[in-house]
């Protein structure tokens, strides 16, 4: 399920290239790069769905004052299943007021060599098969690169390994290992930890919406028996964000 699904398609969800038609482009350095159609995964905080309307109105700056709200509201919403969590209308249309009041350039996940034109259909094998035969032409991919996409899956609250990062650079697994070393060993294992404590933490708080909206008194071992947490921290973690954020 995509966050992001409009069927309006003067809305704006990734950086504008100039394909000129073709499969793709290819940048000597890398660039920064928006795409709102690849996320995938629930809004988990309020923070997290301020940096997409950021992002989104970053992307659509004559886009109104009403319709951004309608948009945030409707994704800010438990019932649209886009978040874990709903956060209210005065919450939501007060960030939106915000985010129009200082047009702040959202930070950039996405620093990006090559772009694939989203209106061409490819399979993921053919745009690897594609990046491959641009690398074997003297272009090469860096550990800049793969940091970048060790940050993007971080974002995007993956679980991170080689396949994955080979995935998103549309390189080899072999390319990947090669760019490896011990340092971003240790930032993909930090980084793997917080992605496995988050993910918890957000079952916990639809455990704990489910509990509420049924008028059930919490009790932590309960909450403990439904998502299956066996970390009491991860449970208090998440009890405390869902009463700040309440």
């Amino acid at each position: 399920m995509r966050v992001f699904d409009f069927e309006n398609d003067d809305i704006q969800l990734q950086t504008e290239h100039d394909f000129q038609d073709m499969d793709f482009v290819w940048y000597d350095n890398p660039i920064e790069h928006f795409d709102l159609l690849s996320i995938d995964h629930k809004v988990n905080s309020f923070y997290q769905l301020r940096y997409y309307c950021e992002v989104l109105f970053f992307l659509n700056s004559d886009m109104s004052r009403d319709l951004l709200k309608g948009i945030f509201r409707h994704i800010g919403s438990r019932d649209s299943g886009k978040s874990i969590r709903t956060y209210s209308k005065h919450r939501v249309e007060q960030m939106v007021d915000e985010v129009l009041l200082y047009k702040k350039t959202p930070y950039c996940h996405r620093m990006r060599r090559i772009i694939f034109n989203p209106n061409k259909i490819m399979s993921q094998e053919e745009k690897q098969s594609i990046a491959s035969k641009i690398i074997s032409k003297g272009f090469t991919y860096t550990e800049f690169d793969l940091r970048q996409i060790v940050d993007k899956l971080s974002d995007k609250q993956v679980v991170i390994t080689n396949k994955r990062i080979a995935s998103e650079m549309m390189c080899s697994e072999r390319t990947v290992s090669r760019l490896m070393n011990n340092l971003i060993k240790n930032v993909i294992v930090k980084e793997n930890e917080k992605t496995r404590r988050e993910l918890s933490i957000a079952q916990c708080i639809e455990w704990i919406e489910v509990l509420s909206d049924n008028g059930n008194q919490m009790k932590m071992q309960e909450l403990k028996n439904l998502s299956n947490v066996r970390d009491y921290s991860v449970i208090k973690e998440a009890i405390n964000r869902y009463e700040i954020e309440f």
